[in-house]
């Protein structure tokens, strides 16, 4: 409230449940305020998920047959 919606545009957050439910809180408060989610934060999630153990073995059989 100290800047005034009117001189806000955008708010990222990252893409925690919190993060996003802020977001959403805003956005229905403030139409012309639109929330993102960080990109790097997503990105990062997306990351883990591909190097998780359970996909380890397929990553290295792609990797090896990359180099081949």
């Amino acid at each position: 409230m100290e800047v005034g919606h009117l001189n806000v545009v955008q708010i990222v957050t990252d893409d925690a449940h919190v993060g996003k439910a802020a977001g959403l809180i805003i956005e229905a408060e403030f139409p012309s305020i639109y929330w993102t989610p960080c990109v790097v934060h997503t990105l990062n999630l997306a990351l883990k998920n591909i190097c998780a153990a359970k996909n380890t073995k397929k990553i290295i059989r792609l990797w090896i047959h990359f180099l081949i």
